[in-house]
């Protein structure tokens, strides 16, 4: 082995060291992109624990009174005008109708649902489900609640990456109690949206006559 070999053989070998060092830090700097990008769509932290989103939820949605659509975020399509009345009480939920309560009588449409909470480990979560006939596209989803009231509850309609979830507020008009805190709880964690124009909506009197 002559000493211009050797020197031939030392230059490779650096070479090598440096390619592998500059593929390791390339991997570096993957994996803590990747754990960047995840970081930042990650859902805001919550500000009740699993067990009082549940609780409350339950109150809500076992309420004998009738139940309104009252914000949503843009973007999310569905009807405006959307109601609930009670029929009957379940073990961990309810049944009750879901209506749409526009003032042109021949677009009300009505469903007769189950509503089932339960509890995971970070959210729990809500599903609907149609006791007769079928329910549009992805009503019948498990959706994560994130925020409730004894008289509103916040749900995470639409979850996308990067973005804050879509949510909708349903809740009690009738109630001595204010839905404000769920109002500004979706609009702080939420997709931006708004408040649903309920004059736009037929009255009890008008949806039952």
């Amino acid at each position: 082995l002559t000493l211009r070999n050797f020197a031939s053989i030392e230059r490779k070998l650096h070479l090598w060291l440096k390619r592998q060092k500059n593929v390791f830090l390339a991997a570096l700097i993957v994996v803590f992109g990747l754990c960047g990008a995840e970081s930042q769509s990650a859902k805001p932290a919550m500000s009740q624990s699993v067990d009082t989103i549940y609780n409350n939820t339950l109150k809500v949605v076992q309420r004998r009174g009738p139940l309104k659509l009252l914000w949503y975020s843009y973007r999310l399509r569905l009807d405006e005008c959307l109601i609930s009345r009670f029929i009957g009480n379940e073990t961990n939920g309810a049944r009750r109708t879901l209506e749409t309560n526009g003032k042109v009588r021949e677009h009300q449409t009505k469903h007769n649902i189950t509503i089932s909470l339960q509890k995971k480990p970070d959210y729990p979560s809500l599903k609907i489900e149609a006791i007769e006939g079928q329910l549009s596209s992805h009503w019948d989803d498990p959706h994560d609640l994130s925020f409730a009231k004894k008289n509103c509850f916040v749900l995470e309609a639409v979850i996308t990456f990067k973005r804050k979830p879509y949510c909708v507020v349903w809740g009690a008009t009738g109630s001595k109690n204010s839905t404000d805190p769920c109002f500004q709880e979706a609009e702080k964690n939420c997709e931006i949206g708004t408040k649903v124009n309920l004059t736009k909506c037929a009255d009890k009197k008008e949806r039952q006559g």
